[in-house]
């Protein structure tokens, strides 16, 4: 059988219009249900690793595992079959990924407060229909209260910071304790380098030989190294020099460089009994291979010593440029370009004599450091060696020329095989505080950046590794762990925990399990007048408090007290009391914590109906949190008030992901 040419057109056409169109387009209702369904697991997941109680959570990375109870670390290893789901996921991530990156903690009581908001706000969906408040509208008026909410938080936070370093250390131990799940080690090296540091300036790196410890970087530490193991003078393996004279290159040093710069300098520190320090990029092989090898190699074999020390550092560009430049101002010296070097080989090329190299172009004797050897012209064309001395000024007179590049000093250089730490500084106080609040400025514009965007920048490591090695005084943790699986995951654990104390130290303490945060809540509800601030009031007053009752959940189950026909004689009135504390005993595991007194007022009032209800009032009441580790009410268990502020400000943006009904186009 034949067809016509229009016949076929037509049969295929038809045959293409036989299904609805299909588009990539979740419509609303849709998406908003997924968004609910991903969102409630993630809670149910995350609650039941929540607070001391909480269960640990095995992470599989084949043929490795670990064992965690940070949320974030958690949620963000998650995985999910559907595309949907997986993006919906992420979403709550970049939301949370913020306040981890920021303070290190909270994603889980974000989580578990949202969950419970939502809840909340559908149960009195049917109220704000009723008074025509749009869930824009909610928004709207959620955001006014966070701002109130956080100016709140501010005002009741308390400050750790104190002069006394045992105070310090003490208020430190009780942050860090918190955020690392009461982790000993972890809160002794914290506590203990902040008692020795006085302000935080941290950092955190991988052990090498996977042995966990702690120390302070007394000096400035940067990536300087020795060029031959003849250095080494002790059995730390590294080259110490006591009063070191330094010279710097941005550049390679040549051949013409060594002979005509390095080797007359070294010769004239020599003469004054100081070794001098050479810090370069790279060396000319040949020329390091050739004359410069051979000359150290003759004077190590006359005299077991050389008094050259030959260095690298990593090259001159980008933030490594940065770094040596900071470390030229320490010095009190110039980070000698390439351009500067020519400038300096042509004039003494012209003039013929090398040896002069060091009035002409070199300060090393008119830098004003106390009792180093110097040279001092006695009478024409001859010196005589001195210790420096004020009174010895008038003499450097006449010979000291403005343009003269100074040889930097330092009285202690360290320097090993791979890094170096310098320290004994007398670099110029101005110039010293500008570079200080420089790297102070950079770094808080990229870590409020970061914090804006929720994510991580190698940028921002690089700014704090700038300014904490300005400040002279550096704290290290190297951590290590049987497998390189847990040496990271433990990693991730003292990176929290050291964002949580500086945290604490920069913006203060509050009370723990949200108790601030609810007291300023509930504040502001008794004072409300307007209806829909009341209604979105009591969502988040019961949003907090849940988080709090799911802390106290993954330790012991709650109970309902009936005091629907309480007892009215004394009598009667123990009998209920003494009931509630054998069984409040029995489910807790812990010694009653309130009084006979304590529970009659608050339930012949009708405050409370359930054991996590009374728990909850009676820390508003005394603010105390309830104590898991002991059974008992304490103002010890803290932490940021930047946590709360987080915690906060991503609760709100996580509840707008879920009621705004949006649809989605998937790619």
């Amino acid at each position: 059988m034949e067809f016509k040419k229009d016949e076929v057109s037509k049969t295929y056409i038809e045959s293409q219009l036989s299904d609805p169109p299909h588009i990539n387009v979740i419509d609303k209702e849709t998406f908003n249900q997924r968004i609910q369904e991903v969102f409630s697991i993630l809670h149910d997941t995350l609650k039941r690793s929540f607070g001391p109680g909480g269960a640990g959570t095995f992470v599989s990375v084949y043929p490795s595992y670990y064992n965690t109870k940070d949320g974030f670390n958690i949620m963000k290893n998650i995985g999910w079959d559907v595309k949907l789901d997986q993006i919906i996921s992420d979403m709550v991530m970049s939301v949370c990924s913020r306040m981890n990156f920021t303070v290190g903690d909270g994603t889980t009581t974000a989580v578990i407060a949202t969950e419970s908001i939502y809840n909340s706000y559908m149960n009195n969906r049917d109220f704000f229909k009723k008074h025509h408040i749009l869930p824009r509208e909610i928004l709207k008026r959620l955001d006014i209260w966070k701002e109130k909410i956080l100016k709140g938080i501010d005002d009741s936070s308390v400050s750790i910071r104190s002069d006394d370093p045992d105070v310090l250390k003490e208020n430190i131990k009780k942050v860090v304790s918190i955020s690392s799940n009461n982790n000993e080690e972890i809160t002794n090296m914290i506590s203990d380098l902040y008692g020795q540091l006085m302000y935080p300036a941290i950092s955190c790196g991988i052990s090498k030989d996977g042995t966990m410890k702690s120390s302070i970087v007394r000096g400035y530490k940067i990536d300087v190294s020795l060029t031959d193991k003849l250095y080494i003078n002790n059995d730390n393996k590294t080259a110490f020099i006591n009063g070191a004279d330094v010279i710097m290159f941005d550049h390679r040093v040549t051949k013409d460089t060594y002979q005509k710069i390095v080797s007359p300098l070294n010769e004239s520190c020599r003469s004054r009994g100081r070794k001098l320090v050479c810090i370069a990029p790279y060396y000319d092989e040949t020329a390091l291979n050739g004359v410069i090898r051979s000359e150290l190699t003759k004077e190590y074999n006359k005299t077991k010593d050389i008094n050259l020390v030959l260095t690298v550092c990593k090259k001159a560009t980008g933030d490594n440029k940065i770094l040596l430049d900071d470390l030229a101002m320490l010095l009190h010296t110039t980070l000698i370009s390439s351009s500067m070097e020519t400038d300096i080989i042509e004039k003494i090329d012209k003039s013929g004599n090398t040896g002069n190299t060091i009035y002409e172009y070199f300060d090393i004797d008119n830098r004003e450091i106390p009792d180093i050897s110097v040279a001092v012209k006695v009478s024409e064309g001859h010196l005589a060696l001195a210790n420096y001395k004020k009174d010895l000024q008038d003499i450097f007179g006449e010979e000291w020329k403005n343009e003269c590049i100074r040889v930097g000093y330092c009285d202690e250089a360290d320097i090993g095989l791979n890094q170096s730490t310098f320290s004994g500084f007398y670099y110029d106080e101005e110039i010293y505080k500008n570079y200080l609040a420089i790297a102070t400025d950079e770094y808080n514009a990229i870590r409020k950046k970061c914090e804006t965007i929720g994510s991580f920048s190698f940028e921002l490591v690089a700014k704090q590794k700038r300014l904490y090695s300005l400040r002279l005084n550096t704290g290290l943790i190297e951590v290590g762990a049987s497998s390189e699986l847990s040496q990271g995951y433990l990693k991730d654990t003292v990176d929290d925990a050291v964002k949580a104390a500086a945290s604490a130290y920069n913006n203060g303490i509050v009370l723990g399990c949200n108790l601030s945060l609810i007291g300023i809540i509930t504040n502001f509800l008794d004072n409300a007048e307007d209806e829909i601030d009341k209604a979105l009031l009591s969502i988040l007053y019961q949003g907090f408090t849940d988080v709090y009752r799911a802390v106290l959940s993954n330790v012991f189950d709650d109970f309902t007290i009936d005091f629907e026909d309480y007892p009215v004689n004394d009598e009667e009135i123990k009998n209920v009391y003494d009931n509630f504390v054998e069984e409040f005993e029995e489910k807790s595991g812990y010694y009653n914590s309130f009084t006979e007194e304590e529970f009659n007022k608050i339930f012949t009032n009708n405050l409370c109906s359930t054991c996590y209800d009374l728990i909850i009032y009676k820390s508003l009441m005394e603010q105390k949190v309830f104590d898991l580790t002991t059974g008992d009410f304490s103002d010890s268990v803290i932490n940021s008030a930047e946590t709360d502020k987080e915690i906060l400000q991503a609760t709100i943006d996580l509840l707008a992901l879920l009621i705004t009904g949006n649809q989605i186009v998937l790619q």
